[in-house]
């Protein structure tokens, strides 16, 4: 597995891919059963990020794909486009309004509104792959990691996804 993440309520856990796996799988935590196993990505899943309400997930990997879904119903709901690389970061705001993806070599930051799936805006650490991305608690700020092994924060106006 790449990646894990139980709902807010914790009825629910969600896993990623795995070599050579490019489903995403929704369990019920209760039973242990397979709630929905979710198919599209043409590789690896390396990241989730579940929405605050923890009725959506988006999904990113190796394919270059971010892919929305619904997590209840287990649906495919669009997918987010505008990156050149791999996916190895991806966060909701902690509004539920905003995705925001690492996108590895390029070094860009994307961000798309969580509802529409239209994008926003970009932000580059030129020279560096991205690894990982997370929001604060009050989504003024986006920390981004890389593979040189630093932190990078970055200053946005709440849920606008701007510097």
């Amino acid at each position: 597995m790449f990646d894990l993440a139980f709902t807010p309520d914790g009825t629910r856990l969600v896993s990623a891919g795995g070599m050579p796996d490019s489903t995403v799988i929704v369990w019920d935590t209760e039973s242990y059963e397979i709630q929905h196993t979710l198919k599209g990505h043409g590789g690896d899943v390396h990241q989730l990020a579940l929405s605050p309400d923890g009725k959506f997930i988006v999904s990113g990997g190796t394919d270059r794909s971010i892919r929305m879904w619904d997590l209840l119903q287990g649906k495919y709901l669009r997918g987010l486009t505008g990156f050149r690389d791999v996916v190895y970061g991806l966060a909701y705001s902690p509004s539920g309004e905003l995705v925001a993806a690492g996108c590895g070599s390029d070094g860009s930051i994307l961000f798309w509104e969580a509802k529409s799936g239209k994008k926003l805006h970009s932000l580059y650490d030129r020279g560096v792959e991205l690894r990982y991305v997370i929001f604060s608690p009050a989504g003024t700020y986006l920390a981004s990691s890389n593979t040189k092994h630093q932190v990078v924060i970055w200053g946005l106006e709440p849920d606008k996804a701007g510097p």
